[in-house]
C-alpha cells in the first residue's frame, strides 16, 4: 500500500512566546507563518491560501485573542 501524500498545513501564530515558535518550527509537516501583532497579521494573511488553522496569544498589542478571531471572521 502505497502512502498518500499531503500537503503541509498551514497554521498561522500570532504571539510572541519564542517556546511556541521554536516548537512549531521544528515540524516537517507544516508551514508555519508567525505574526507578532494583529496589525501584521491583517496586513500578511493575504498573501496566505490556504490557512488551516491559527494559533494565537489571548494578550496581544491592542487587543485579546478573542477579539482578533471576531475581527478576522468579519473581514474574511
Amino acid at each position: 500500500m502505497k502512502a498518500k501524500h499531503h500537503p503541509p498545513l498551514s497554521i498561522v501564530y500570532v504571539g510572541n512566546d519564542e517556546s511556541v515558535i521554536a516548537a512549531f518550527q521544528q515540524l516537517e509537516a507544516i508551514r508555519f507563518h508567525t505574526f507578532k501583532n494583529t496589525y501584521e497579521t491583517f496586513k500578511g494573511l493575504e498573501e496566505i491560501e490556504p490557512i488551516d488553522a491559527f494559533v494565537c496569544e489571548n494578550d496581544l498589542p491592542g487587543q485579546s485573542g478573542l477579539s482578533f478571531y471576531d475581527q478576522f471572521f468579519q473581514h474574511f
